[in-house]
């Protein structure tokens, strides 16, 4: 029996999620982070939509260039 207090993922948010890490890698670990903003804006996607589909809270903070 599946957790209801779990939401269950679909194959989108994974696929968000991985957007997220690849991203995030690219715009703190590279420095470029305009590139990384361009590409998700280019794939219409935003910071929110990537926070809804579960992406990790540290490769947001990296994206946003929040991390520490």
């Amino acid at each position: 029996m599946k957790s209801a207090s779990k939401k269950q993922r679909s194959p989108g948010d994974y696929r968000l999620q991985g957007i997220a890490a690849a991203l995030g890698e690219l715009a703190d670990a590279h420095y470029e982070r305009d590139l990384a903003e361009m590409v998700l804006k280019s794939l219409g996607v935003s910071i929110g939509d990537l926070q809804k589909a579960g992406a990790d809270a540290f490769d947001l903070a990296r994206l946003k260039g929040d991390a520490e």
